[in-house]
């Protein structure tokens, strides 16, 4: 297999997000809808005077649209201000047209604790059923599969800022980066390849700590010598969030990619927990186990030729707390449940954890 086939195989390893979805922030009356919305997979909006038919039966511009709806509004509830009713008909006329399957949706916990991530998966319906006491008793809504739920102090402060806005549904498409990389480990958008590495150290980071790069460079460069695969430091643009606890950002072009699954095998085999003997069973079906083997096999002997690197690079992972990660992300793709709490009682202990 020549290096240009090797590069090929290993970038198709990399989760694409897709670059036309947008991403919403919803919010849950104050925490009181967020129990229901995240046990029961929906997110629903308010404005019950407004049905569904009355929405399909609306016309295709949208200033037109909105003023039918304000109509309606106004007849139906009188104690609304003018400015209420056009909030209300903004937030119907969006929630009904904008927002898209396979959307992102954020969605807030009572005081904004926990933030929980999740993707649309229908169009909106409308529930007519009983809902009955303490209930959401909102009828317009859409299914939402949760993908994962983070304290707030996990948040970059940057998408924190965005969640000021206070109606119900907003847009936060320019914050889409912080919530990509909060999501993902390693995955690909644009022209353009990811991977994260999270530093959840909190008592800020020594001048040592840095050379951490540097030696995941020595070892990228000893793979590329064994194992035949291009490995040109030059290709890999690195951005580091200073704070801590903070990411740091390994970019690649698209045809690039297959740099950072070498910088993933890397930190697998460099992390407590990292599981690389799953790779040799679960590839050999794709074709790709040897050249994933001859990757693994020369990051180990990196650090078994060097035991004081070695040391040395485990001592600064454990100090920058590196978050672990699952090798599992390579075949999910961004759709898929990964490691969501079955229950809200969990999402509480951990924030008790981590606070």
């Amino acid at each position: 297999m020549t290096i240009e086939q090797q590069a090929e195989k290993l970038n198709e390893l990399i989760a694409n997000v897709s670059s036309e979805k947008h991403y919403w922030f919803f919010r849950s009356m104050g925490g009181i809808y967020f129990k229901e919305f995240y046990e029961e997979g929906y997110i629903a909006i308010g404005y019950d005077e407004i049905l569904l038919r009355d929405l399909e039966d609306l016309p295709e511009k949208d200033n037109s649209a909105r003023e039918m709806i304000k109509a309606r509004l106004k007849s139906k509830r009188p104690d609304f201000t003018p400015n209420k009713i056009a909030t209300a008909a903004g937030q119907i006329i969006k929630f009904y047209r904008s927002v898209n399957v396979g959307d992102f949706v954020m969605v807030p916990s009572s005081e904004s604790k926990s933030y929980a991530f999740g993707i649309v998966t229908t169009n909106m319906f409308e529930d007519s059923s009983e809902h009955g006491f303490e209930r959401c008793p909102f009828a317009k809504r859409r299914k939402v599969k949760w993908l994962k739920i983070f304290n707030r102090c996990q948040l970059d402060p940057k998408l924190l800022l965005a969640l000021g806005n206070q109606q119900t549904l907003s847009s936060i498409d320019d914050y889409s980066l912080f919530i990509d990389r909060k999501i993902n480990n390693l995955y690909a958008k644009g022209d353009k390849s990811y991977l994260v590495i999270r530093v959840n150290q909190d008592n800020g980071l020594s001048w040592d700590d840095f050379y951490f790069i540097t030696d995941l460079g020595d070892l990228f460069k000893f793979v590329s010598q064994q194992g035949g695969i291009a490995v040109d430091l030059t290709k890999i643009e690195m951005k580091i969030n200073v704070q801590s606890p903070g990411d740091i950002l390994l970019i690649a072009n698209g045809g690039d990619a297959y740099l950072l699954i070498i910088a993933f095998i890397a930190l697998l085999c460099l992390l407590p927990g990292g599981k690389v003997n799953l790779w040799k069973i679960q590839f050999e079906s794709k074709g790709l186990g040897c050249l994933l083997n001859q990757i693994v096999d020369a990051v180990n002997k990196f650090l078994n030729e060097q035991q004081e690197r070695k040391l040395r690079l485990q001592e600064r992972t454990k100090n920058l707390k590196i978050e672990q990660i699952n090798e599992n992300q390579i075949f999910e793709s961004e759709s898929e449940i990964r490691a969501l709490p079955s229950s809200l009682e969990e999402i509480e202990d951990d924030n008790e954890q981590t606070e």
